[in-house]
């Protein structure tokens, strides 16, 4: 089919898929073969080109897709003015492409069941009209069922090996990492604010290349599944985080979480036989097997325990610590340590990060009820990694 043959006759398709899909009633849709409409058609063509034009645009007519309006001062057969839709359906299936509201229907079939769940209503409102959803449109309904067949599968307050799960799954040990991240944050996030870090996403729901160990220093006995106490060695224990019950023996007096590894090592090393605090590592994100125990921890606290965290400043670092947060319940107040990026060395900080970035950094800020650390980010519009700072406790 020539080309602007084929533009005009999908043109109008598109006209007739969009009053078909918002269900809307007004006049045929219809193509003027205008410089605007149809700019291709009006400059200037052969003969044998015009003929070849209004031959393949009769096929669509022979073929009860359409009717043809000419511009009969042009001549017999000479211009056409406008083609009127007549049957939509005939119209696609002469181009050969399957129709939106066909593409849109056959997508509701695959998210019925799973409507009420997550959050497949909200998406499936957008797509109902056609529009897309992190990129994705009615089209990609089969990678929203396989994102609620993961979630279905998630047990609750546990870790997931994600290749493992993936490839018992769809027998694709990647499938879930290099294509399911997407949707299945938007089916599961809370907040208007998207979750662009793969990482992020995966481990907030349990889904872990490799289960993190809880890793806590201080000097107290712990209590763990089976019935068994056993003291916390030095410079710190490993256990996993779902066999940890709790503490045994009198509360701690401060409790600093820390995301990276690198800092909880160092600052785990350089606690004192007197110091009445506990350090724990996060593992990163915080899955959900990590997020229990965190709770159990914080039930064996008193009113007079100070929690504190440090993690990197930017997005990733900052919803962690809302994740962290969110652990003690309102029931005592997460305080930052070296979150402020206009209290750090100056030389720490990388500059220039996007406005997008700063505005969502402060938001998260301003929610942990850090308003010194959000002016701070304001300010300073920057970020910084936890690794590039010195070791330190606030106690």
């Amino acid at each position: 089919m020539h080309v602007i043959a084929e533009q005009a006759l999908s043109k109008l398709l598109a006209k007739a898929e969009r009053q078909r899909i918002k269900a809307g009633s007004g006049p045929v849709p219809s193509l003027k073969f205008t410089k605007a409409s149809l700019p291709a058609y009006n400059v200037a063509l052969t003969r044998a080109v015009l003929s070849e034009i209004h031959s393949e645009v009769r096929e669509a007519e022979r073929a009860g897709a359409l009717t043809i309006d000419w511009d009969h001062r042009a001549g017999e057969d000479g211009q056409i003015e406008r083609i009127r839709l007549r049957d939509a359906s005939a119209l696609a299936q002469h181009i050969g492409v399957t129709p939106r509201w066909q593409i849109v229907a056959e997508a509701e079939r695959t998210v019925a069941p799973w409507r009420g769940q997550w959050r497949v209503n909200d998406i499936w409102a957008r797509w109902a009209l056609d529009q897309k959803v992190r990129g994705l449109g009615p089209e990609h309904a089969s990678l929203l069922d396989d994102a609620c067949r993961v979630l279905e599968q998630l047990p609750d307050n546990q870790d997931v090996p994600v290749r493992r799960l993936s490839a018992a799954t769809f027998h694709n040990s990647k499938h879930i990492e290099v294509t399911l991240v997407g949707i299945l944050d938007e089916l599961t996030r809370t907040t208007n604010m998207i979750t662009a870090d793969r990482t992020l996403v995966l481990r907030r729901l349990g889904l872990v290349k490799h289960p993190q160990p809880l890793l806590i220093a201080g000097h107290c006995d712990i209590r763990m599944s089976g019935g068994v106490t056993a003291p916390l060695h030095r410079p710190y224990t490993g256990l996993a985080p779902d066999h940890f019950v709790g503490l045994a023996g009198a509360a701690p007096a401060h409790v600093l979480t820390i995301e990276n590894l690198t800092t909880f090592n160092e600052v785990a090393r350089g606690l004192k036989d007197a110091d009445n605090a506990l350090v724990i590592y996060t593992g990163g994100v915080p899955s959900p097997a990590m997020r229990l125990a965190l709770r159990a921890l914080i039930a064996d606290c008193s009113n007079e325990t100070g929690f504190w965290h440090w993690g990197d400043i930017d997005v990733g670092g900052l919803r962690i610590a809302l994740m962290i947060d969110a652990q003690l319940g309102g029931t005592a107040r997460l305080r930052p340590w070296q979150m402020d990026p206009s209290a750090v060395p100056a030389e720490a900080v990388v500059p220039g990060a996007p406005a997008s970035v700063i505005k969502e950094m402060a938001s998260l800020a301003e929610r942990l009820g850090w308003p010194e650390v959000a002016d701070g980010i304001q300010r300073t519009w920057g970020t910084v990694e936890q690794e590039v700072l010195q070791p330190s406790r606030p106690f």
